[in-house]
């Protein structure tokens, strides 16, 4: 399991219970390098997965209202460049995302192996 989600658990009455799910988000937020998923070279993401990337604020919000667990598995719809299921994927158990563009899909694909989100499928 991943850092983020470990401290996501918490047993009753352990201090990781005391962890908002704000803090949670942030620490996970905080393990991705959101450069990683975009960089102003790469053509084939250019106007398309440019303008589909999440802020980190954005994010921070979306992840907090979902209100995840250490065994949660999500669902994302729109993979884009892969940054989104990355962050998920330091809180939740298993990230499944689907991209309906073919391209998109093997480079965000390749991506989130090569950088070792083994659990986003």
């Amino acid at each position: 399991m991943n850092d983020a989600a470990d401290r996501a658990a918490g047993d009753s009455g352990s201090p990781q219970d005391s962890i908002s799910q704000k803090e949670i988000v942030d620490r996970a937020l905080s393990e991705v390098v959101r450069h990683d998923f975009y960089q102003d070279s790469d053509d084939t993401l250019a106007g398309v997965v440019g303008k589909s990337i999440p802020s980190e604020h954005a994010l921070e919000t979306l992840i907090c209202e979902m209100e995840l667990h250490k065994g949660a598995r999500v669902l994302q719809v729109g993979t884009g460049s892969g940054y989104a299921a990355a962050v998920l994927s330091r809180i939740a158990a298993e990230v499944f995302t689907i991209e309906r563009m073919n391209e998109i899909a093997e480079l965000a694909r390749a991506r989130l192996q090569s950088l070792g989100y083994d659990n986003v499928t």
